[in-house]
Protein backbone atom coordinates (compact mmCIF):
# COMPACT_ATOMS: atom_id res chain seq x y z
CA UNK A 1 0.00 0.00 0.00
CA UNK A 2 2.82 2.37 0.82
CA UNK A 3 4.61 1.76 -2.72
CA UNK A 4 1.37 2.21 -4.34
CA UNK A 5 0.91 5.95 -2.37
CA UNK A 6 4.52 6.46 -3.08
CA UNK A 7 3.80 5.51 -7.23
CA UNK A 8 1.02 7.54 -6.87
CA UNK A 9 2.65 10.70 -5.60
CA UNK A 10 5.36 11.13 -8.32
CA UNK A 11 3.20 10.27 -11.30
CA UNK A 12 0.08 12.82 -9.84
CA UNK A 13 2.70 15.19 -11.24
CA UNK A 14 3.19 13.76 -14.20
CA UNK A 15 -0.05 13.37 -15.44
CA UNK A 16 -0.66 17.09 -14.83
CA UNK A 17 2.45 18.24 -16.51
CA UNK A 18 4.28 18.83 -13.72
CA UNK A 19 7.71 18.04 -13.85
CA UNK A 20 9.62 16.97 -10.63
CA UNK A 21 13.35 17.38 -10.16
CA UNK A 22 14.99 13.77 -9.88
CA UNK A 23 17.75 13.18 -7.14
CA UNK A 24 21.25 11.17 -7.42
CA UNK A 25 21.60 11.01 -11.16
CA UNK A 26 19.35 13.35 -12.53
CA UNK A 27 18.07 14.63 -15.68
CA UNK A 28 20.84 16.70 -16.05
CA UNK A 29 23.19 14.09 -17.11
CA UNK A 30 21.41 12.05 -20.25
CA UNK A 31 22.49 13.20 -23.23
CA UNK A 32 18.37 13.28 -25.01
CA UNK A 33 20.08 13.62 -28.81
CA UNK A 34 21.44 9.55 -27.88
CA UNK A 35 18.03 8.67 -27.14
CA UNK A 36 16.04 10.50 -29.50
CA UNK A 37 18.09 9.33 -32.29
CA UNK A 38 17.44 5.83 -30.82
CA UNK A 39 13.81 6.40 -30.38
CA UNK A 40 13.36 8.18 -33.97
CA UNK A 41 10.26 10.88 -33.65
CA UNK A 42 7.01 9.77 -35.50
CA UNK A 43 4.19 12.28 -35.21
CA UNK A 44 1.39 10.07 -35.31
CA UNK A 45 -0.35 7.14 -33.25
CA UNK A 46 1.79 3.77 -34.61
CA UNK A 47 2.08 0.03 -33.17
CA UNK A 48 5.85 -0.47 -32.68
CA UNK A 49 7.86 -3.56 -33.09
CA UNK A 50 5.71 -5.63 -30.70
CA UNK A 51 2.71 -4.16 -31.71
CA UNK A 52 2.41 -1.65 -28.95
CA UNK A 53 0.28 1.40 -29.80
CA UNK A 54 3.09 4.38 -29.69
CA UNK A 55 3.48 8.10 -30.17
CA UNK A 56 6.32 10.43 -30.79
CA UNK A 57 9.59 9.24 -29.17
CA UNK A 58 8.68 5.87 -28.20
CA UNK A 59 5.93 6.91 -25.94
CA UNK A 60 3.67 3.67 -25.26
CA UNK A 61 0.26 4.63 -24.81
CA UNK A 62 -1.65 4.06 -21.62
CA UNK A 63 -4.93 4.16 -20.74
CA UNK A 64 -4.56 7.95 -19.32
CA UNK A 65 -3.18 8.98 -22.79
CA UNK A 66 -5.67 11.26 -25.15
CA UNK A 67 -4.74 10.04 -28.04
CA UNK A 68 -4.52 12.22 -31.43
CA UNK A 69 -4.51 11.84 -35.26
CA UNK A 70 -1.42 13.87 -35.49
CA UNK A 71 1.28 15.47 -32.80
CA UNK A 72 3.44 18.49 -33.20
CA UNK A 73 7.20 18.16 -32.29
CA UNK A 74 6.77 20.68 -29.06
CA UNK A 75 3.88 18.08 -28.05
CA UNK A 76 6.34 15.02 -28.76
CA UNK A 77 9.30 17.14 -26.65
CA UNK A 78 6.70 17.35 -24.00
CA UNK A 79 5.83 14.11 -23.78
CA UNK A 80 9.80 13.01 -24.13
CA UNK A 81 10.98 14.82 -20.91
CA UNK A 82 7.87 13.72 -18.96
CA UNK A 83 8.72 10.01 -19.86
CA UNK A 84 12.57 10.86 -19.20
CA UNK A 85 11.68 12.35 -15.66
CA UNK A 86 9.61 9.22 -15.13
CA UNK A 87 12.44 7.12 -15.44
CA UNK A 88 14.87 8.54 -14.03
CA UNK A 89 12.91 8.42 -10.91
CA UNK A 90 12.14 4.99 -11.46
CA UNK A 91 15.52 4.54 -12.10
CA UNK A 92 17.09 6.08 -8.95
CA UNK A 93 14.10 3.80 -6.85
CA UNK A 94 15.34 0.48 -8.31
CA UNK A 95 19.20 0.63 -9.08
CA UNK A 96 20.14 4.08 -7.43
CA UNK A 97 23.65 3.59 -7.96
CA UNK A 98 25.82 6.48 -9.42
CA UNK A 99 27.00 6.57 -13.11
CA UNK A 100 28.61 8.69 -15.21
CA UNK A 101 26.92 10.63 -17.97
CA UNK A 102 27.73 8.43 -20.97
CA UNK A 103 26.82 5.34 -18.67
CA UNK A 104 23.77 6.71 -17.07
CA UNK A 105 22.58 8.01 -20.75
CA UNK A 106 23.13 4.27 -22.17
CA UNK A 107 21.13 2.81 -18.55
CA UNK A 108 17.87 5.43 -19.11
CA UNK A 109 18.13 3.96 -23.10
CA UNK A 110 17.89 0.49 -22.13
CA UNK A 111 15.59 0.98 -19.94
CA UNK A 112 13.57 3.30 -21.71
CA UNK A 113 13.19 0.38 -24.36
CA UNK A 114 12.54 -2.73 -22.14
CA UNK A 115 10.08 -1.08 -19.87
CA UNK A 116 11.48 0.23 -15.95
CA UNK A 117 9.56 -3.69 -14.97
CA UNK A 118 12.09 -5.15 -17.20
CA UNK A 119 15.32 -3.42 -16.77
CA UNK A 120 15.03 -3.84 -12.89
CA UNK A 121 14.87 -7.65 -13.26
CA UNK A 122 17.54 -7.96 -16.22
CA UNK A 123 20.96 -9.44 -15.17
CA UNK A 124 22.83 -5.75 -16.27
CA UNK A 125 20.90 -3.78 -13.65
CA UNK A 126 21.85 -6.90 -11.34
CA UNK A 127 25.31 -6.65 -12.15
CA UNK A 128 25.23 -3.30 -11.94
CA UNK A 129 24.44 -3.34 -8.02
CA UNK A 130 27.25 -5.52 -7.94
CA UNK A 131 29.86 -3.74 -9.14
CA UNK A 132 30.52 -6.00 -11.86
CA UNK A 133 33.08 -5.68 -14.94
CA UNK A 134 32.40 -3.60 -17.87
CA UNK A 135 32.86 -6.46 -19.84
CA UNK A 136 30.31 -8.64 -17.70
CA UNK A 137 27.88 -5.17 -18.03
CA UNK A 138 28.80 -5.23 -21.86
CA UNK A 139 27.45 -8.80 -22.66
CA UNK A 140 24.69 -8.07 -20.39
CA UNK A 141 23.72 -5.38 -22.50
CA UNK A 142 24.10 -8.13 -25.85
CA UNK A 143 21.47 -10.07 -24.11
CA UNK A 144 18.53 -8.46 -24.75
CA UNK A 145 18.32 -8.53 -28.47
CA UNK A 146 14.92 -9.96 -28.72
CA UNK A 147 11.37 -8.73 -29.59
CA UNK A 148 8.53 -10.76 -28.96
CA UNK A 149 6.47 -11.59 -32.73
CA UNK A 150 3.01 -13.81 -31.98
CA UNK A 151 4.41 -14.97 -28.86
CA UNK A 152 7.72 -16.01 -30.10
CA UNK A 153 11.14 -14.96 -29.14
CA UNK A 154 12.98 -13.49 -32.09
CA UNK A 155 16.58 -12.13 -32.42
CA UNK A 156 15.97 -7.93 -34.18
CA UNK A 157 18.68 -6.54 -35.47
CA UNK A 158 17.58 -2.87 -35.01
CA UNK A 159 17.21 -4.11 -31.34
CA UNK A 160 21.16 -5.45 -31.15
CA UNK A 161 22.16 -2.82 -32.77
CA UNK A 162 20.88 -0.46 -30.29
CA UNK A 163 22.14 -3.11 -27.78
CA UNK A 164 25.59 -2.34 -29.35
CA UNK A 165 25.39 1.64 -28.95
CA UNK A 166 24.58 1.40 -25.26
CA UNK A 167 27.11 -0.61 -24.77
CA UNK A 168 29.46 1.08 -26.29
CA UNK A 169 28.41 4.25 -24.86
CA UNK A 170 28.09 2.62 -21.27
CA UNK A 171 32.29 1.33 -21.79
CA UNK A 172 33.08 5.13 -22.83
CA UNK A 173 33.71 3.58 -26.73
CA UNK A 174 30.76 5.88 -27.84
CA UNK A 175 27.54 5.63 -28.82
Amino acid sequence: MIRLFKWMVLLVPLLLGIVPVANANDLSQIDRSFIMRQEGLILYPYNDIANYKTICYGHLVTRFDHIKSQYSVEECLSIFEKDLTLMVIQNNECLGVDQNNNQFTAIIDFQFNLGTTNACKSSLFNDIRLNESNDIKVNDFLKWKYVRINGKLTVNQSILNRRIREANLYSGKGG
